[in-house]
């Protein structure tokens, strides 16, 4: 799939990490799917990034580039 238009929760496997992100190598490649959420990082076209992707237990905010995508964004369940 094609990286995220919008902000919100979605699948993903975790390619490889942004420099500086602490402990890196044992964070990827991951084999494995995981929910993470995809939010709005400029407000203006041409301020840098216009999405930035947390990863649940990472300091580092990561590019959206990074990532191999899933289904997404997901719903909250009724």
């Amino acid at each position: 799939m094609t990286p995220p238009k919008t902000t919100g929760f979605y699948w993903a496997k975790w390619v490889r990490t942004d420099r500086h992100t602490k402990y890196a190598s044992e964070l990827t490649p991951s084999a494995d799917w995981d929910v993470v959420y995809v939010f709005e990082n400029a407000l203006h076209k041409g301020e840098g990034a216009p999405f930035r992707v947390l990863v649940i237990g990472v300091e580092e905010t990561q590019s959206i580039e990074n990532f191999e995508w899933g289904p997404g964004p997901l719903t909250p369940p009724q």
